[in-house]
């Protein structure tokens, strides 16, 4: 039995742990089947990413042991949530430095996972986390800081800020008018078809300025999460704005933040009112506890302890004033830019043709763009050339002198791997560029203009043959093949 003047409180630092492994666990066994298949066409071709920027110890897995590995991976998390143990919260991030390093190409993990093994370390350095789910305490007694939460939510701030941030540097608020959330929502929709994005793209431009103004403010107000341990309504309302945020870039554009980005955001943004729920459950006998597994207190974290957090958060910081890239500390700087100039915005797309004719086009797991040939990450305030980066320059590189040789080695082998026997009857590969019609401000559709075929022989990619302008039409390729500042090579 507890002492009546005793009340019984809910550890929320371990309440999050156990919310942030059970989410992570469901989202790595949800998405196994999914990450299997593109590792199985992607892992000969795909360099593993550096860990700290250091050449790392990666294991080349079958794709049978890759799974192995992430159903362990998922039971080291479940284990640790039930046990508090950290020799299991050890394993599991070994497991993810193992594997993840890999896999970093898929579309769902990128960096939306690199937070895991972040606040992974800060949950297994607290000490709070190791403490009983249930502790009594005097009425009136004042309850120290948890800082496994503390900086827990601090590093998700400065993800959210950098991003705004990002935005304010690179386009200032006149991002914030909607015309670069639509200039956003059609280039998804160019290469993904995601049919939602097309009204949103043509609603009234306030709708966009209030959603794009909306955006900007969760992300540059993100950081005052951190005051939750002392005024808990803000981590839950910001935690709601930025979860339908998340809901929203999933519908309308296809990118899946939630999966491994949402453990962090989920566990922060309800572990107030859970804790207070299950109190009140316990209080009104709702559910019946056992009085053994009611600690006296709570251990609290010691000051090297609270160092080593604050230095998580502090190093991400880091990364992001030098402008580095140190998985799993990664720059959070997308969607930046405003390209809502850019009428003429094309994205390119392959197709295959068969014997019989029909046309499929191919959708990689991973949206693989073939725009990406000589992709690197690089800062923002890189070298300027016209109103273009230098990583945008990159990014979207057309049909370069290199085209031919990166798609018979990197890109052919994953389509091959990919499509399996379908392609036995591919005569040729067709590549297309998707563009945009305007009526003003608002895109009404898309039109494609075929670039160049890719000839069969023997099953096997042949030679490249540019379409003729004539075919095209010189308003979108003006002498020699070009469309703004991309350029068509001529000898592909």
């Amino acid at each position: 039995m507890v002492d009546d003047n005793l009340m019984v409180y809910v550890n929320e630092t371990r309440l999050v742990g156990i919310m942030f492994c059970v989410y992570l666990a469901f989202s790595v066994v949800k998405n196994a089947n999914d990450i299997n298949v593109w590792y199985r066409s992607h892992y000969s071709v795909v360099k593993p990413t550096r860990v700290l920027g250091v050449k790392f110890l990666t294991l080349k897995l079958s794709p049978r042991l890759l799974l192995l590995m992430m159903a362990s991976f998922a039971l080291f998390l479940l284990a640790y949530a039930y046990s508090g143990n950290r020799l299991f919260g050890v394993s599991a991030l070994v497991i993810y430095f193992l594997v993840f390093p890999s896999i970093t190409n898929f579309h769902l993990i990128h960096a939306k996972s690199s937070n895991c093994p972040i606040v992974l370390s800060i949950l297994l350095i607290s000490s709070e986390n190791h403490s009983a789910l249930f502790y009594a305490q005097g009425l009136g007694t004042e309850n120290e800081t948890e800082w496994g939460i503390f900086f827990m939510r601090l590093f998700l701030g400065l993800a959210y800020l950098e991003t705004g941030i990002a935005k304010l540097i690179a386009s200032g608020w006149k991002w914030t008018k909607g015309k670069a959330l639509q200039w956003y929502l059609l280039e998804h929709y160019l290469w993904g078809g995601f049919r939602f994005a097309v009204p949103l793209m043509q609603s009234h431009p306030i709708v966009l300025r209030i959603l794009s103004t909306v955006t900007m403010l969760i992300q540059l107000s993100a950081p005052i999460i951190v005051l939750g341990t002392w005024i808990p309504a803000i981590p839950i309302v910001h935690g709601m704005f930025a979860f339908g945020f998340h809901v929203s870039t999933q519908i309308f554009m296809g990118i899946y933040f939630l999966p491994f980005f949402g453990p962090a955001l989920v566990s922060s943004m309800l572990s107030y009112p859970v804790a207070r729920i299950m109190e009140y459950c316990l209080d009104a006998g709702l559910v019946m506890g056992n009085t053994e597994t009611i600690a006296s207190g709570i251990a609290h974290s010691s000051a090297w302890q609270i160092c080593f957090m604050a230095m998580i958060p502090a190093f991400q910081l880091l990364c992001s004033l030098t402008c580095r890239v140190r998985f799993p500390f990664v720059l959070y700087r997308l969607f930046s830019l405003d390209h809502s100039h850019r009428k003429d915005y094309g994205v390119l797309l392959l197709e295959f043709e068969n014997a019989a004719g029909d046309v499929a086009p191919w959708r990689p797991l991973t949206y693989y763009d073939v725009r990406n040939l000589s992709y690197e990450t690089v800062c923002d305030e890189s070298i300027e050339t016209g109103d273009l980066s230098l990583e945008d320059r990159r990014r979207l590189t057309k049909l370069s002198p290199e085209f031919d040789e990166v798609f018979k080695t990197r890109i052919w082998k994953i389509m091959e791997k990919e499509e399996g026997d379908r392609l036995s009857s591919t005569r040729c590969i067709r590549v297309i560029l998707r563009y945009a019609n305007w009526d003003g401000e608002i895109p009404i559709g898309c039109d494609d203009y075929l670039v160049a075929r890719i000839h069969m022989k023997n099953g096997k990619p042949g030679d490249i043959e540019l379409v003729e302008r004539s075919f095209v039409g010189s308003r979108l390729f003006p002498s020699p093949f070009r469309l703004g500042d991309w350029q068509l090579s001529s000898n592909c």
